[in-house]
Order: structure tokens, then C-alpha cells, then sequence
């Protein structure tokens, strides 16, 4: 069953002058009317009162476009959005880059645990860290999975608008170097005992 906002998006799409609009511009126009929506039904307003409402107090769609700046390059496959995702995109990023060090801590890290403890070289400082933080996690693994569903199930709402888009690109960037440092954790003792053996 498509949302009110997928909705409310299709209208929008069929409006003249919708196709000038990039597909950032759309969600946040989307996004605006859901909230604009929303806020009346919660006065008491119909919902289909309420999406006209909406709709009127928008205004022109064409309008509207022509006063959104060109953005030619975002709005191609070979453009800035590869580099410098949306922040819908960049939320979606974040969330796959939080499972993947999650999956790593809580799977494979506990595995490497006593090897690396074994070793006869010392540990560097992100290794220690990156051992101490698996076995915290492990032993509330139903805590850290129960956040990681909650935020899949907010995902559809999270980054919607471009509002927030410098923000999520920080979090996207963030969390990569977070799953990078856990997998150098994991890397760095094995290549201090390769140049030992050497």
C-alpha cells in the first residue's frame, strides 16, 4: 500500500512543469506537502480537503521550478550525485555501512580475538580498541540489533528532504571510515607479524 507521501508525490509528478524538477527537488516538495498534509488532517481537516489545501497553498509547480537554481550536473548519472549523494541517498548509505561493521563486530572480530591476543607482536591501539568494542557488543548483540531495526524501519523517512543533506553526507563519510578502521583493526597485527617473520 504506497504512502501518503508516495502519493501525494505521483500527484505532483502530473503537475505542469514537474519535469523541470530535479529528483531532490521532488522528494523535498513531496516531503513538504506530507508535512502541510499531515498538519491539517491533525486539525480536523479531511484527508482529501486536506491534499487540496495543500496543493493550492503550493502554488505553481512551474513556478516553483524556474525558481530552483540549475543544477544540470546533479541531476545526470555522471554528475556530482555519484560523488556527493543525495541525502536520501547518503542516509541509505550510512545504514548499509552501519550493518556492515556491526556484522563485523559482533561475526567475524570475535573470531580473530584470540589469534591476535596470541600473536607474538603488539597490538596497535585501533585493534585494542576495535577487540574490546566486539566483545561489548557481543555480549548486548539483542541491543544493537533491536537499534539497527528501528532504524531500518525509519529508513523510508530518514535524509527525505535536502535539508539535511550536508549532514548525512557527513554521517555516510563517517561511518565508512568506521567500518574501514574495523577492518585495518583486523588487518594491522597480521602485517606487523608478516614483517617480524621477515
Amino acid at each position: 500500500m504506497a504512502t501518503r507521501e508516495e502519493a501525494l508525490r505521483r500527484i505532483l509528478d502530473a503537475a505542469r512543469g514537474a519535469e523541470r524538477l530535479t529528483e531532490e527537488q521532488r522528494c523535498e516538495l513531496a516531503a513538504h506537502l506530507d508535512e502541510s498534509v499531515d498538519a491539517k488532517v491533525r486539525s480536523g481537516m479531511g484527508e482529501t480537503e486536506a491534499v487540496g489545501r495543500a496543493f493550492e497553498e503550493l502554488g505553481n509547480v512551474e513556478k516553483i521550478a524556474r525558481g530552483f537554481p540549475p543544477s544540470p550536473a546533479a541531476a545526470t548519472p555522471e554528475g556530482w550525485t555519484w560523488i556527493f549523494p543525495t541525502a536520501r541517498g547518503s542516509a541509505l548509505r550510512t545504514y548499509l555501512f552501519l550493518v556492515f561493521f556491526v556484522v563485523v563486530q559482533i561475526f567475524v572480530t570475535p573470531r580473530f580475538s584470540d589469534v591476535l591476543r596470541s600473536l607474538s607482536v603488539e597490538l596497535p591501539l585501533v585493534t585494542t580498541i576495535a577487540l574490546r568494542s566486539a566483545e561489548a557488543m557481543k555480549t548486548g548483540w539483542w541491543l544493537v540489533i533491536s537499534a539497527l531495526i528501528a532504524a531500518g524501519a525509519m529508513l523510508p523517512r530518514l535524509g527525505r528532504t535536502g535539508r539535511g543533506r550536508f549532514l548525512w553526507f557527513g554521517a555516510y563519510v563517517g561511518t565508512g571510515l568506521l567500518c574501514l578502521a574495523a577492518v585495518s583493526a583486523l588487518l594491522l597485527p597480521l602485517l606487523s607479524l608478516v614483517q617480524a617473520i621477515r
